[in-house]
């Protein structure tokens, strides 16, 4: 067969075939015509045939050799007898799989008093009646659910905070914080941003439990202040917790001449929990972060399960403006109650972690969503931790002074050896200074009578 390119195109309508396709070479005249008394009817047949069979007429392109468009036709030909072949064998193991079902024998009726008998069939096959609701539920195996198990430490859920500027109310909203175990309190101020300049005095005092939250705007209270507010901070009933709440009681008393105590480091009691009892924090070790050495409220709220927001904008915003507005009054109640709530959550893990090395924990063990027992646990807790909190303040001490020793030891001892070294390189650097720091015998020096 001739391999030069081809040309398909439509034949005269009195040539044979079914869909008029014949073929001629390019640059040549048309062969096939009744000018041309002979027909290539061999390679024709072969072309018209396998364009029929496969309807592949379309696809042939005129770029193609005469051997390239055969291949082409041929490899679809297979392609078809495979198809043809794997549909062949699907439906003959169809038959055999409708066989194997009508030779199965029925199934037993199922006895009285456990479900229906099925109806009987129309047809004359025995086919296999559908299970029922019940047996198809109890054929799955269906895993366990797991039994709900109660949160490590207590949700996050401030309570709805109290704005007053008069004494009245004020007295009436921190009136029930008296009967409280414990709160969290915070102060605010507003800052300078001149250098040399000292701090502001209080403008805004937070005191939050867990079911009330009062801000109170002592820059704008008349004098005296109310009589609660200070019954507050003096009752020795109730612990101040918070972090820096040490520096705020100290405020407290140089500005309002108010007297806040008893109060307890939260950032200290779980740096000291941490240290040397090996509390872990779940947040902590979900997202790969230490609790570092000073940690503040936003990072301690972070290892208890929450993600406090403290931006700068309202950090460093102006508290005595009146009045505030919601974004202040939401940044200083949270404030406020992330120091009771710190508190609460380091409860709950300390009691969980006694309940699993098999120690004398709370009540309920894990310490669960109600903050690891009840409120009198909890104070009875604060009063420990707040002994062994000394003691730990005492060892850090001794520990800072012994570091304090060691470090200006090792700097004396590098002066020393700076010195010294800077007089061996000057006395090497220098052979006049040598020769002028050696000793003069007067055996050495010249004969004065051969002077002359």
């Amino acid at each position: 067969m001739c391999p030069r390119r081809l040309e398909f195109l439509s034949a005269p309508p009195h040539y044979e075939g079914r869909d008029g396709v014949g073929w001629r070479p390019i640059g040549e005249p048309d062969l096939v015509g009744p000018q041309h008394g002979a027909r290539p009817k061999r390679h024709v047949a072969l072309l018209l045939r396998v364009s029929d069979a496969l309807k592949v007429s379309s696809s042939l392109t005129r770029t193609q050799t005469m051997p390239e468009t055969l291949a082409t036709m041929m490899k679809s030909i297979g392609k078809k007898n495979k198809d043809k072949k794997q549909f062949q064998r699907w439906k003959e193991k169809k038959k055999a799989t409708k066989a194997a079902k009508r030779a199965a024998p029925p199934l037993p009726p199922p006895p009285s008093g456990h479900g229906k008998q099925p109806a009987a069939s129309s047809s004359s096959n025995n086919k296999r009646p559908a299970p029922s609701e019940a047996d198809a539920s109890s054929n799955k195996r269906s895993k366990p659910s797991p039994p709900p198990t109660a949160p490590i430490v207590p949700p996050f859920a401030p309570p709805r905070w109290e704005l007053h500027y008069d004494n009245a109310s004020i007295e009436r909203c921190v009136r029930p914080l008296l009967s409280e175990p414990a709160i969290g309190i915070d102060v605010e101020w507003r800052p300078n941003f001149v250098a040399g300049r000292g701090q502001n005095p209080v403008a805004l005092l937070q005191l939050c439990s867990r079911t009330r939250c009062v801000l109170v705007p002592i820059k704008h209270l008349p004098r005296p202040l109310p009589p609660a507010l200070g019954e507050l901070l003096r009752s020795p009933r109730v612990w101040k917790l918070g972090v820096g709440v040490s520096e705020d009681a100290q405020k407290l008393l140089h500005d309002c001449k108010l007297q806040c105590e008893p109060t307890l480091e939260v950032g200290e009691l779980a740096l000291r929990l941490h240290n040397e009892e090996n509390l872990q924090f779940p947040s902590l070790a979900a997202s790969g972060q230490g609790l570092g050495n000073q940690p503040g409220l936003a990072r301690l709220a972070f290892a208890c399960g929450f993600d406090l927001q403290k931006p700068k904008k309202l950090s460093r915003s102006n508290w005595e403006v009146r009045p505030l507005s919601d974004a202040q009054q939401r940044y200083a109640a949270y404030d406020a109650y992330c120091g009771v709530w710190i508190a609460r959550c380091l409860h709950a893990l300390h009691a969980r972690k006694a309940h699993q090395n098999g120690g004398q924990g709370s009540s309920n063990g894990h310490g669960g969503g109600n903050g690891g027992g009840t409120d009198g646990e909890f104070v009875r807790w604060l009063t420990e931790q707040s002994r062994r909190l000394g003691v730990y303040r005492q060892k850090q001490s001794a520990l800072r002074d012994e570091r304090k020793k060691e470090r200006k030891k090792e700097e004396k001892e590098r002066r020393k050896e700076r010195d010294r070294a800077a007089a061996a390189g000057a006395t090497r650097a220098s052979p006049r200074l040598q020769a002028a720091a050696a000793p003069v015998y007067i055996a050495d020096l010249p004969n004065i009578d051969e002077w002359d």
